[in-house]
Parts: structure tokens; sequence; C-alpha cells
């Protein structure tokens, strides 16, 4: 997954690969089109929740789409996990 795509980027092009329409998409994701298209523009961050359903059927890691919106586990700081690696010893 490219850094310099957008969440919005990086699902239309999965969307796209997968040969869906956004109104195919945002059907099985369970939103309106008019959303998924405002997801995809970057008018809009989606949900933890539809970003779930949205990753599953364009065949994308979740995890790898809650980093890219800066929520994933990979966005913890080193500093703050070797802190926590050194209360542990």
């Amino acid at each position: 997954m490219s850094s310099d795509k957008t969440i919005g980027e990086v699902i239309a092009e999965a969307r796209e690969e997968k040969n869906l329409s956004q109104r195919q998409l945002a059907k099985l994701a369970g939103i309106n089109s008019s959303g998924l298209s405002k997801i995809e523009a970057g008018e809009r961050d989606p949900s933890p929740k539809i970003l779930r359903k949205i990753s599953k059927y364009i065949d994308v890691n979740y995890n790898d789409l809650m980093y890219k919106m800066g929520l994933g586990i990979e966005a913890v700081s080193y500093t703050h996990l070797r802190a926590h690696e050194t209360l542990r010893h």
C-alpha cells in the first residue's frame, strides 16, 4: 500500500480492481453511495466499523487501512513501545 495515497484513493483503487461500482460496494458495506463517494474523495473519513466492512469486500487488510488513517497499531510511537517494554523488565 503506497504511503502517498489517501485512504480514499486506496479504497477506490482496490474497489476498481475488484470490478465493483461505488454503488455495489456501498450496498455491500451498508452505506449509501454518496457516503462512499465522499470517503473516496477524501471529504469524509470512514468509521472503523464501516472501514472493516469495506476492507472485507475489497480484500485489503483492515489493519493496513486503520494504519493509513493513523489509527492502527503501527501508529503507536517507538518511544511508547520502548517505555512499555522498560516497565515490564
